[in-house]
């Protein structure tokens, strides 16, 4: 019965979390895309505002990851981990090289991050969960935020680090 009652809070949670990380995600990306100009200003870098619109979408995009992360952790599943995070690498990887080719220039950064978000959150889903009903009663999420708060603070943290730096220097996208 305990063990019952365990699963049917864990699948509760999960629901909860999805929704929030999605709704975080969206406030995230919506204050990303509006401070665009303002990013613009610091660097000096005019390409400065199309990189943040196209940032914030994959930003967005790639929220849908983020608690089918935290899922896969928690069940310390390692063999989706690395077969999602291998494939969507590789995917993005290609589109990156294709649209250098294809003579996109320094758009072929912040698309090819497009295309991981895509791709990462995509192959989440397919492989491991799908997306749960929509659900509002965020007192689950709050009881358990001691695993919620760090997964999404490290998630939006790792993405900022990897994708902002090249914002700072004006010739790193062309």
């Amino acid at each position: 019965e305990a063990f019952i009652k365990e699963n049917k809070n864990e699948a509760e949670f999960y629901k909860e979390y999805f929704w929030f990380v999605i709704l975080v995600g969206f406030g995230l990306s919506f204050t990303f895309y509006l401070s665009s100009p303002l990013i613009e200003n610091l660097t000096g870098n005019m390409e400065s505002i199309s990189i943040c619109k196209w940032l914030s979408l994959a930003l967005l995009l790639g929220c849908i990851s983020i608690p089918i992360d935290g899922k896969i952790r928690k069940e310390l599943d390692f063999k989706s981990a690395f077969l999602i995070e291998l494939l969507a690498n590789l995917v993005s990887g290609f589109f990156g090289i294709w649209f250098v080719y294809k003579g996109y220039g320094w758009l072929s950064l912040p698309l090819k991050v497009v295309v991981y978000s895509i791709a990462i959150s995509l192959l989440s889903l397919l492989i491991k969960y799908q997306i749960p009903s929509f659900s509002y009663n965020f007192t689950i999420l709050f009881s358990k935020i001691k695993f919620a708060l760090p997964n999404i603070s490290e998630q939006v943290l790792n993405y900022f680090s990897k994708n902002i730096t090249g914002l700072m220097n004006r010739n790193a996208w062309r």
